[in-house]
């Protein structure tokens, strides 16, 4: 419809009517909207709110309510006005889609071209602002298409952990193959695990679904937005056991049961259907819905039920409580060959689920068990670090909530301790003899069947009486895991009145030969005082030397690679002791090879392998660390901040090798230092920038997600880190979001994976 619409030009005090071709349009009255807003909107001024009413045949203001159709009558002032609206919406649906990841060169063309519209709007330039934003509309809108196009991407997800026979078959596969770890599942495909087996399947948001032995499950469906990350999938359980532990966050990860509708909040349930019969258990505070044969039941926190196929629920059942844990204790070092772990019973129990993983999370389980008693006994596990939890199953095969977690390390010994010995002289004449030596820490010591006392470093002194003649020494050290070894000595015992002859207990023997460092050796040992002492090396050449008052003696002896010498003490009555040694010259330390440990980590252990080759003995910040065939695997458990590991390989000689390595435990989410958004009024349509200052001691994540509140709007955008350490987002207003502008919650992340939640 077209008419003449009637204005006054007004100059210095004089008016004119001035009369302009009209169209008429109709917009609908929003809550909160008066007809002025929709004059000034429309028509570029307030007050002619009059012709509004006027073209709308409404007499009375108040008669203009929310759902009221106006009729607008259009001049090119509101074509142009209109056309500003229309590109204001397109602008903020392109950036609501993704417009800024995806078609940053179209929204920014969109926005230059609205701006230049309302430049040219206040030069009552009308033609140009309307051609500015219908140029502006057209390059928003096609932004937006190509965003939306960009978003979606088929889902994946991942088989993280893999026990037994576990096998997978794709939509254009036609038989079932076996399915390695890490392998990537795709939409459609269909996943079972056969008998003991489990399997863990893994997606985008961390969410875990783990198959127990002898299920299958179909991944029917797997979708993500790329600009939110937010992934949808749904699994299908055909048979078998379920457990979920979804990852929240806004991911949709939903369990189909066939012949049984559910609706899932929940973040950690269980799931079971096995011959037509359906169990779920809820260990959250998110609720399941369960709907069959016209009833619904309604699963809350530690609640379970069960459904027969076309069948309605049964009564909701109260889980049971989480068991006690006996052993091994939380922290406990196991060298037996075998583990065996304990709980406290449960009176209405039938029987208990126990899961023993390498991890604390559970991510990777190594035994998932049930047991009818409160122990499970003679579990086979490699050296390694372990955790362990239990959980009660009640008469309707409804698994409770699982207990706390415990952890233990288990040290398979496969070496017979060491055990060094100080070897007495070939002949005494003194009938008590004190042998001396060192073991394996926590081993224990006999001599000829009597036990001998250690000490805490792992050294002993045995005290024996010999009988005149040959005397056998035999010597067993025996470990935790029941492991021995076993060295025999044999002592002539011969009383006379020669000299006795005794070297230093601070010289170092292997096998019986003294080892040094360097070329030259000092024989140093006890006799009788003021006796002569002679050395005679292999080249026929004699050092001589003389014991002090006290019978202590020294001697330098030359020793190119390894030399035999032999010792004579010729005592005052002119009788001779003689004694042959072996002294070997040993200057290369070990050779110390270490994998070097993460530089920071969010995990409290980590696992350190590497080789000492060449040593006897190896040390991590003063502890003993065992090592097989030089080889060493040691599990550690980190402190918060910077923990340093010092290793220091020994070799019989005292040699040392060391290597020292730095590493940072960071379970400390970013803390945020500053905020600030460069708006605090908004009246619609602006563009506005957030600005989000973080610090973290190990390094901050790439985004930060916020919700901006502008009046009763909230808006959730995410600021990605820039050049100056900083998040920024910059962002369009929608043109209805009016009021106080406030950053309501930041999520900030590091690196690790450590995570918080600021609010306002």
């Amino acid at each position: 419809m077209r008419k003449q619409l009637l204005f006054w030009f007004c100059l210095w005090g004089f008016c004119v009517p001035v009369s302009v071709a009209q169209q008429v349009f109709s917009v609908v009255v929003q809550e909160r909207q008066s007809v002025r807003d929709i004059a000034e909107e429309y028509l570029g001024d307030p007050n002619l709110w009059q012709e509004v009413l006027r073209a709308s045949g409404i007499d009375n203001p108040s008669a203009v309510r929310p759902g009221t159709r106006l009729r607008i009558p259009s001049t090119e002032v509101t074509r142009a006005n209109r056309a500003l609206v229309e590109a204001r919406a397109a602008i903020q649906a392109a950036t609501q889609a993704g417009a800024r990841v995806f078609a940053a060169q179209q929204i920014d063309e969109a926005i230059d071209h609205q701006n230049t519209a309302l430049s040219a709007r206040s030069r009552s330039d009308w033609g140009t602002s309307y051609d500015r934003a219908t140029a502006a509309r057209d390059e928003a809108q096609a932004a937006q298409r190509r965003s939306e196009q960009a978003r979606n991407a088929s889902g994946e997800a991942v088989l993280t952990d893999r026990r037994g026979t576990v096998q997978g078959r794709k939509p254009n596969e036609a038989v079932w193959g076996n399915r390695a770890r890490q392998a990537i599942l795709v939409e459609n495909e269909r996943l079972r695990t056969l008998s003991r087996a489990t399997a863990e399947i893994q997606f985008r948001d961390e969410s875990r679904l783990r198959l127990g032995a002898n299920a299958q499950a179909v991944i029917q469906q797997m979708k993500v937005d790329r600009l939110t990350n937010r992934e949808e999938a749904t699994v299908s359980l055909v048979e078998g056991d379920l457990e979920a532990l979804l990852g929240g966050g806004g991911n949709n990860v939903d369990v189909n049961v066939a012949g049984v509708d559910t609706e899932i909040a929940s973040d950690n349930f269980f799931v079971s259907q096995n011959d037509g019969l359906a169990s779920f258990a809820n260990y959250d505070d998110g609720a399941i819905e369960i709907r069959s044969a016209g009833e619904t039941v309604r699963l809350g926190v530690n609640q379970g039920t069960r459904v027969r196929r076309g069948q309605r629920p049964e009564e909701v059942r109260t889980l049971l409580p989480a068991p006690a844990l006996a052993a091994p204790a939380d922290g406990a070092v196991l060298r037996a060959a075998r583990v065996d772990l304990a709980w406290e019973p449960l009176e209405q129990a039938r029987r208990y689920w126990v899961e023993v993983a390498e991890d604390p999370q559970f991510k990777r389980i190594v035994r998932s068990s049930q047991s009818n008693a409160t122990t499970l006994g003679n579990l086979d596990l490699p050296t390694g670090v372990y955790y362990w939890r239990v959980a009660a199953v009640d008469a309707a095969g409804l698994p409770g909530r699982k207990s706390s977690m415990q952890g233990f390390t288990q040290k398979h010994d496969t070496v017979d301790p060491y055990l060094l010995l100080t070897p007495p002289a070939p002949v005494v004449r003194q009938a008590n003899l004190t042998l001396r030596g060192e073991v394996e820490v926590g081993a224990t010591v006999q001599l000829n069947g009597a036990a001998v006392p250690v000490a805490d470093g792992g050294t002993f002194t045995a005290t024996t009486t010999l009988q005149a003649g040959v005397n056998t020494l035999r010597v067993t050290a025996t470990d935790a895991a029941g492991r021995r070894s076993e060295r025999s000595l044999t002592v002539r015992y011969q009383p006379d009145e020669r000299a006795p002859l005794q070297y230093d207990e601070g010289l170092i023997r292997e096998n019986g030969i003294f080892l040094t460092t360097s070329p030259g050796f000092t024989l140093r040992g006890r006799t009788q005082p003021q006796v002569a002492v002679q050395v005679q090396g292999e080249a026929g050449r004699i050092y001589r030397t003389f014991a002090n008052a006290d019978g202590a003696f020294s001697v330098n002896l030359p020793v190119a690679a390894t030399a035999t010498f032999t010792v004579q003490v010729v005592a005052a009555s002119g009788f001779v002791t003689t004694d042959e040694i072996r002294v070997r010259v040993d200057a290369e330390p070990p050779v110390l090879t270490i994998a070097p440990p993460p530089a920071a980590t969010a995990s409290p252990t980590i696992r350190v392998e590497g080789r000492a080759e060449g040593a006897t003995r190896l040390t991590l910040n003063g502890q003993s660390v065992a090592l097989a065939e030089s080889a060493f695997d040691e599990g550690i458990r980190l402190r918060p901040g910077t923990n340093t590991l010092e290793w220091l390989a020994y070799d019989a000689a005292g040699n040392v090798a060391r290597q020292a390595f730095s590493v940072r435990l960071d379970q400390q989410a970013p803390t945020l230092v500053r905020r600030s958004v460069s708006l605090r009024t908004a009246r619609g349509g602006e563009t506005l920038t957030v600005t989000i200052l973080a610090q973290d001691a190990t390094g901050l994540g790439t985004a930060a997600s916020f919700e901006l509140q502008v009046g009763e709007e909230v808006i959730r955008e995410v600021a990605r880190l820039d050049a100056t350490g900083g998040y920024r987002a910059t962002l369009s207003l929608p043109p209805d979001a009016r009021g106080t502008v406030r950053l309501r919650t930041v999520v900030l992340e590091d690196v690790l994976g450590n995570r918080q939640v600021v609010g306002e």
